[in-house]
């Protein structure tokens, strides 16, 4: 018997290293990108089940306070997790062109040919870079 969803619910994980500090017993409003990291399916023994959604942060964290002062804090990713960002928003952007016809328009095999080219073509990037 296929079991009916009853709640969907997402589980938040991931830190960010905040750039000024925040006060105990206020309230503020969470801003971030994340990324879906598991899905897990809870069965409620009532023909219902639970969608248990655990999310990770991977971008900026903003913070807003009640006044709607905002908090920024440090991008957590590390360098490459951010070139593999840069990669994903620019096959999204582009669909692989001015490429079109020499890439894979998967974005995970645009983003292997690309790491691919960039680590043979380094000598040339890094000059072209240093200028």
């Amino acid at each position: 018997m296929e079991l009916k969803p009853n709640e969907h619910i997402i589980q938040l994980s991931g830190r960010a290293s905040l750039l000024s500090p925040l006060n105990e017993a206020e309230s503020y409003k969470i801003e971030t990108e994340i990324d879906i990291v598991d899905i897990n399916h809870k069965n409620r023994q009532d023909g219902t089940k639970d969608i248990i959604y655990k999310g990770k942060t991977t971008g900026v964290v903003e913070i807003t306070d009640k006044l709607g002062k905002k908090v920024r804090a440090k991008d957590a990713r590390t360098p490459s997790q951010k070139l593999r960002f840069a990669i994903e928003i620019y096959h999204q952007d582009h669909n692989g062109e001015p490429y079109y016809e020499f890439v894979q328009h998967d974005p995970e095999e645009f983003y292997r040919q690309t790491m691919g080219k960039i680590m043979a073509g380094m000598d040339n990037i890094i000059r072209l870079i240093y200028k």
